[in-house]
C-alpha cells in the first residue's frame, strides 16, 4: 500500500542529496485495524486505541529525525506530527510499519508543479415529471433521473445537463394524439464519483454511480452487534 503521497508533485530544480534536502512534512501513524478490537469491549477499544496510538507516535519520536513538531490529534490521542525533516529520513519512515502515510507540503529546492485541470464523472440527479396536453385531474407519472456526465466541477456538470433540457423536453404526440412532454422539474443533488476513467467501469467489484445518506428507525433485524 502506498504510503508517501505527494513526492510526485514536486520537481526537482537543484540538485541536492536526499540527506541534505529538506521536507515539510505531515505524517500519521498507524492505526488499528478492527479485526484488533472486535472481541474487545467499548471502554477497551478506547484504551486498546489510544495506547495503540501512543505506542507508535513514539516509536515515530524515537528515531530522532526530527528536533520539533507539532502534534496531529490530541496527546491523549495523537495521530502524527507536522514536522521539518529530510527527504532521506521520510523515505525511511515509508519502509517503518508503525506510519501510516506522509504528505509533503514543502521541498527545498524544488517546484510544485502546476495540477492541470481535471475531469471526473459526476452523477446529477434531478426529478422529471410526464406532462400530457390537457390532462389537469389524477395522477401525474415522475421520475427521478440519473445522469452521468464528465466535467471538472459540480456547477459544470450542472451546466453540461442544463444545455440538453430543452431537447430532452421537447414534446412528442402520444398514441391518443395528445401531446407529452418531460419536463425537468428540479435539479436535486450532484454526485462526484470516484472515476477518472472509462476503463474504472471495468473493475470487477463495480463503481459506485450515487451515494446519499439518511437516517431511519433502528430495528432488531437492522441492529448489528459487531460480533
Amino acid at each position: 500500500m502506498k504510503t508517501l503521497f505527494s513526492l510526485d508533485n514536486w520537481t526537482m530544480i537543484k540538485k541536492i542529496s536526499p540527506d541534505k534536502r529538506m521536507a515539510f512534512a505531515t505524517i500519521y501513524v498507524k492505526y488499528p485495524n478492527w479485526k484488533m478490537v472486535a472481541k474487545l469491549d467499548l471502554p477497551d477499544r478506547k484504551k486498546f486505541r489510544d495506547k495503540f496510538l501512543k505506542t507508535n507516535f513514539q516509536k515515530l519520536i524515537d528515531r530522532k529525525y526530527f528536533d520539533t513538531y507539532e502534534v496531529v490529534g490530541t496527546k491523549r490521542r495523537p495521530s502524527g506530527v507536522k514536522a521539518k525533516l529530510t527527504l532521506a529520513s521520510i523515505l525511511k519512515l515509508t519502509k517503518q510499519s508503525f506510519i501510516e502515510n506522509i504528505f509533503i507540503h514543502q521541498l527545498d529546492g524544488a517546484k510544485e508543479k502546476q495540477n492541470k485541470p481535471t475531469y471526473n464523472f459526476f452523477c446529477v440527479k434531478m426529478t422529471v415529471s410526464i406532462q400530457v396536453e390537457g390532462l389537469t385531474k389524477g395522477m401525474q407519472s415522475c421520475e427521478d433521473r440519473y445522469v452521468l456526465v464528465k466535467a471538472q466541477t459540480v456547477e459544470s456538470a450542472y451546466n453540461k445537463v442544463k444545455k440538453q433540457e430543452k431537447q430532452y423536453g421537447e414534446p412528442y404526440l402520444n398514441s391518443d394524439a395528445r401531446l407529452v412532454r418531460w419536463k425537468i422539474e428540479s435539479y436535486d443533488d450532484c454526485f462526484a464519483m470516484n472515476i477518472t476513467s472509462i476503463d474504472d467501469f471495468n473493475k470487477p467489484e463495480g463503481v459506485e454511480v450515487f451515494s446519499k445518506l439518511r437516517s431511519r428507525k433502528i430495528t432488531s433485524d437492522r441492529a448489528w452487534s459487531g460480533r
